[in-house]
């Protein structure tokens, strides 16, 4: 895989979700993805077979590349079969940012998986912690007072600090070109999921445009502590899915930021995996 690509696909699909919602979450138990019975998957480098005009977002062998243009080039390696491809992304990305930061961010063990499921997960409940690839964000949750109500504290913007500025400075280009190399593994983890005639991509791009919709809120945002967590006071706001409640828990800059970057990261998607329509 290309320097960074691992890395960047993680920090760029989880900037916004990782963590914090656990000291929100309420009392309706999150999805375990695990205990799914995987289904009949095909091998680890062919396409399902779909019906493809079912399939709005088609990445097809032209589009599985780096994105970059022009010299011709070895032909890539064979992927690894989905069950063996955590240690070969591990030890790459320790090769490209050193053990340290690969220790700091990466929750070792069906890496592919998790990332399939969480992305899945983004429009409605979250899965449980031990499903994310990727640390949470730590720290407690910052609570401002005004007299006996509570308000998320400004300074609880800081704890994204650093995962939005990675976010921010990644290379569009590599990450999709790294994505769309790498498809048929996270095809072949969707259908395990549960989805044998689904098709990733498309499911990438609708839960891109969910994000991308998720309303700006500039304004005190005040908190309920029915038992041991918060909730937020206004239901239309904690009714909506965990993605974009953690969209507006970082910040209305971090938010603008964030949709910015998927904005252009599913541009990229959509310019290079073969749209039907836009």
């Amino acid at each position: 895989m290309s320097k960074g690509t691992w890395i960047a696909l993680v920090i760029a699909l989880f900037a916004l979700v990782v963590g914090g919602a656990w000291y929100w979450y309420r009392d309706r138990p999150p999805q375990d993805f695990d205990t799914v019975a995987p289904t009949a998957a095909p091998s680890p480098t062919a396409m399902p077979t779909l019906d493809p005009a079912s399939i709005e977002y088609p990445v097809t062998p032209d589009e599985e590349d780096s994105g970059e243009a022009a010299e011709p080039t070895p032909a890539p390696e064979p992927l690894p079969p989905l069950d063996d491809s955590d240690a070969q992304a591990r030890a790459m990305l320790e090769r490209a940012y050193g053990a340290a930061p690969v220790e700091a961010f990466l929750v070792p063990g069906r890496l592919v998986r998790h990332i399939v499921a969480t992305v899945d997960s983004l429009d409605r409940e979250p899965v449980r912690l031990k499903q994310r690839p990727v640390v949470h964000v730590r720290g407690p949750v910052v609570v401002d007072t005004a007299g006996e109500s509570l308000y998320l504290g400004e300074r609880n913007y800081e704890r994204y600090d650093a995962y939005v500025s990675a976010f921010d400075a990644l290379d569009s280009s590599v990450l999709v070109g790294g994505y769309l190399r790498y498809y048929p593994l996270f095809q072949r983890a969707y259908q395990e999921l549960g989805y044998p005639q689904g098709y990733f991509n498309d499911r990438v791009v609708a839960v891109i445009d969910h994000l991308l919709a998720t309303p700006e809120v500039d304004r005190p945002l005040r908190l309920l502590r029915p038992k041991v967590l918060y909730t937020f006071a206004d239901r239309e706001i904690e009714d909506l899915s965990w993605g974009r409640k953690t969209l507006i828990r970082m910040g209305p800059a971090h938010a603008a930021t964030v949709k910015r970057k998927l904005a252009e990261i599913r541009a990229q998607i959509v310019e290079r995996s073969g749209a039907r329509s836009e």
